[in-house]
């Protein structure tokens, strides 16, 4: 990612922006300077700017960026408002999931915490089977219906994740255009995790969808 640096020579910078501290190394030439700033968990990108302030002016260089950002969304469940879409008939593979449990005979099981809303957990018809070939055509009517109701909820990110799109990935590539279209953020499982076994492909998808809001806002402020 490219910032604007003021300086004649080329820059190279580092920037690792955690939850407590943000350190940034800037290597001029043969100097190299280090600076630690306090963090600012409201708005990540606000330590960065402070970190450089002196040298933003002018030209692009290099920078290679680190952050804890999206993992302490994730872990404090801060992330966007998210949706699912899926085959029809497979809605709960993401809740049911492996089954596990921490402990297993337990009769009264502490209730799992989900980053998805069941109610926003959507089934769509279309079917690809095992070896790639189209048994059911994406029904794109039910899929503008579906989009009708992400807007009304205020839905800011969708996971796609449809039965062997690892394989054969048209139906998924297909409703992220409808979806995109209609100004929503979408990541798809063909596009993220192309591999069999339904839960962890569904899974992978759901929490890149639940922190594109928030890193699209943190590097968008840092592009800025």
């Amino acid at each position: 990612m490219g910032m604007k640096v003021r300086n004649k020579n080329n820059l190279r910078i580092g920037v690792d922006s955690g939850g407590t501290f943000t350190d940034v190394v800037i290597l001029d030439g043969k100097r190299l300077e280090v600076r630690k700033v306090p963090s600012t968990p409201h708005d990540p990108s606000m330590a960065v700017y402070e970190a450089l302030l002196d040298r933003l002016d002018g030209q692009n260089h290099l920078i290679i960026h680190g952050t804890t950002v999206g993992t302490n969304a994730l872990l404090e469940n801060k992330g966007g408002k998210i949706a699912l879409i899926t085959t029809r008939g497979f809605e709960d593979v993401f809740f049911i999931g492996r089954q596990t449990r921490k402990e297993l005979y337990q009769l009264e099981a502490e209730p799992r915490k989900y980053l998805l809303s069941p109610n926003l957990c959507f089934g769509l018809t279309e079917r690809i089977l095992a070896g790639g070939r189209v048994e059911t055509a994406l029904d794109e009517n039910e899929l503008e219906k579906i989009i009708k109701v992400l807007k009304q909820e205020q839905v800011q990110a969708v996971a796609v994740c449809f039965l062997h799109s690892y394989i054969n990935p048209e139906h998924e590539s297909l409703a992220a255009q409808k979806l995109t279209r209609a100004g929503l953020m979408v990541t798809t499982s063909s596009g993220l995790m192309p591999e069999y076994r339904e839960f962890e492909r569904t899974s992978t998808t759901v929490i890149n969808a639940f922190l594109m809001p928030v890193m699209a806002g943190y590097l968008g402020k840092l592009e800025d």
